[in-house]
């Protein structure tokens, strides 16, 4: 085999390891167990989550969360808990003259946990079916009895149905 022949085999190697590298995440899903959404409270991680929203493929949007207390046990007695905004997208009397857009439906949160441990919770909603697109915001907030609850950024994931 010729130099330049090898060279070639290699660098087509090279490239295809590259173009697999990293598996991407999977349609839907938003974070994950090893790099999860958090909330802080004065620079500390209050608690985390990652998770999947999703056509059920029964007529429901689904979104299923995964959120642990990141300080259990620490005196605060702060649990945490993930909510998830559906939106629908399509023709709707509330887009005025654009005539279609996102409107909101309705949030939705899990239980709320002081554990440590990941905590799996799923919660649905039946698709709009004047709409062809569904939008859910997540996030994960820490609830604080007597003041506003610190919330992490929200993820935004969509799906055509």
């Amino acid at each position: 085999m010729s130099m330049a022949r090898g060279l070639g085999m290699g660098a087509g190697a090279f490239v295809l390891v590259v173009a697999l590298g990293q598996p991407a995440v999977a349609a839907g899903w938003w974070c994950s167990k090893d790099d999860p959404l958090n909330v802080y409270e004065d620079g500390v991680v209050q608690g985390q989550a990652y998770g999947h929203y999703y056509d059920y493929g029964d007529g429901r949007a689904m979104s299923t969360a995964w959120y642990r207390d990141a300080r259990p046990g620490d005196g605060t007695g702060n649990p945490v808990r993930v909510e998830t905004d559906f939106y629908w997208y399509g023709s709707n009397s509330s887009c005025g003259e654009a005539g279609t857009c996102f409107w909101f439906d309705v949030s939705k949160q899990t239980d709320e946990t002081h554990s440590s441990s990941w905590q799996k919770h799923a919660r649905a909603r039946y698709l709009d079916q004047t709409a062809w697109r569904s939008r859910g915001r997540m996030d994960i907030c820490e609830v604080q009895r007597f003041s506003n609850d610190p919330c992490s950024a929200k993820i935004v994931e969509t799906f055509d149905y």
